[in-house]
C-alpha cells in the first residue's frame, strides 16, 4: 500500500499535467481524475478507463452519469455507453433507476443498463417513493407508473397535494383523496369542494396539506380527510415557507401559521414573499416585514 499510494500520485502528476493531481475514488479501483478541466476514470494500474472527455462525471447508482457542456449520458465504469450524451438531465433515484429529460422537455425512466422503462413522452414526470412515479402527459392529466413501469393509475386525474400513497386529486371535475394502493375506494369530496393548487406545505409529522375552496371562502385539509384550518378566509395561498400561508380576511391580508395561529392578523393590502420572509404593505405602502424564523 505504501508503494502503491506514491505510485499512483506519480502516474497522476503525469496524465494532469498539474503541480498536484486531483483524484477521488468512486468505487473499488476506480478514480475519478482530471487533466485541465476535463474528467476521466483511472484504475489503480495507472491504466485510463474513461479518457478525459467529459467535463463533469457523478457515480450513481452503480453507473457514470458524464456531462459534456448541457448533455449527459449514462455509462458503465468500464466505459460501455449505456445511454448516448444527449440529455438535459439524468437524475439518479432508488431502485437503480433514472429519470431522463430530453432537450425537447420530456421525461421518461431507464433502468442502470440503459433500458426504458418508461418512454420518455411526458410533460413531468417525479418519484413518489422510489416505488412509484407520478407522470402529466400533454392533455395536463396524471397518472402513476411503479418502478418497473407497470401503469397502476391510469391517465384520468389531475393532481394536487400528493402525500404519500395518498392523492388530492380531481376526476371528471370532482374533488377527491385518491389513494393509489386502494384505487377501488377513494375518499369522493363535497361537490362544491375545489381543489387550489399548493405548495408541499407539512407539518412536523410531515403531513402534508392542501387548499380548498367551498362558497368562495378558503380552508385547509390533510390527506386523512381531516379539515386543518376552518373554511372562513376570503383567499389563502402558499408563501415562501412550508409553515405559513397566507389568508386574506375582510378585504385585508395576513400569516397563518400551520398550527393554526395567526401570528400576523389580516391587517395589511398586500403581501409579497421574499427569500427569507414577507414584506407587508399597509395603507400608504408603508412597508414592513415578517420572517420565517417566527
Amino acid at each position: 500500500m505504501k508503494q502503491f499510494i506514491p505510485a499512483m500520485l506519480s502516474f497522476l502528476l503525469c496524465v494532469s499535467g498539474m503541480a498536484q493531481p486531483l483524484l477521488t475514488k468512486i468505487t473499488e479501483n476506480r478514480f475519478l481524475v482530471w487533466k485541465g478541466d476535463k474528467v476521466g476514470v483511472a484504475d489503480s494500474q495507472h491504466r485510463i478507463i474513461v479518457p478525459f472527455e467529459f467535463d463533469k462525471i457523478e457515480f450513481q447508482n452503480k453507473r457514470l452519469v458524464v456531462r459534456i457542456k448541457d448533455r449527459y449520458g449514462l455509462y458503465t465504469l468500464n466505459y460501455h455507453e449505456l445511454l448516448p450524451v444527449r440529455y438535459k438531465f439524468i437524475l439518479p433515484r432508488p431502485q437503480d433507476r433514472f429519470i431522463l429529460l430530453t432537450h425537447e422537455s420530456l421525461f421518461g425512466l431507464a433502468d442502470n443498463n440503459g433500458n426504458m422503462i418508461i418512454s420518455p413522452e411526458y410533460n413531468f414526470m417525479s418519484s413518489m417513493d422510489g416505488e412509484h412515479y407520478v407522470v402529466m402527459n400533454k392533455q395536463k392529466l396524471n397518472g402513476v407508473y411503479d418502478f418497473h413501469g407497470n401503469l397502476v393509475v391510469p391517465m384520468e386525474y389531475k393532481f394536487f397535494t400528493i402525500d404519500g400513497s395518498k392523492v388530492f386529486a380531481e376526476k371528471n371535475n370532482r374533488a377527491q383523496i385518491v389513494d393509489i394502493n386502494h384505487l377501488d375506494s377513494p375518499v369522493i369530496l363535497d361537490r362544491s369542494i375545489t381543489l387550489i393548487f399548493t405548495e408541499r406545505h407539512f407539518s412536523s409529522a410531515e403531513e402534508f396539506f392542501q387548499i380548498i375552496k367551498k362558497d368562495e371562502k378558503y380552508g385547509l385539509m390533510n390527506a386523512n380527510n381531516g379539515l386543518i384550518i376552518p373554511i372562513i378566509y376570503d383567499e389563502m395561498k402558499s408563501s415562501g415557507s412550508w409553515k405559513f400561508f397566507i389568508i386574506k380576511k375582510n378585504g385585508k391580508y395576513g400569516m397563518l401559521k400551520i398550527d393554526g395561529s395567526i401570528p400576523v392578523p389580516p391587517a395589511y393590502e398586500k403581501i409579497v414573499p421574499k427569500k427569507e420572509g414577507v414584506e407587508l404593505f399597509r395603507k400608504g405602502n408603508k412597508k414592513e416585514f415578517f420572517g420565517y424564523w417566527n
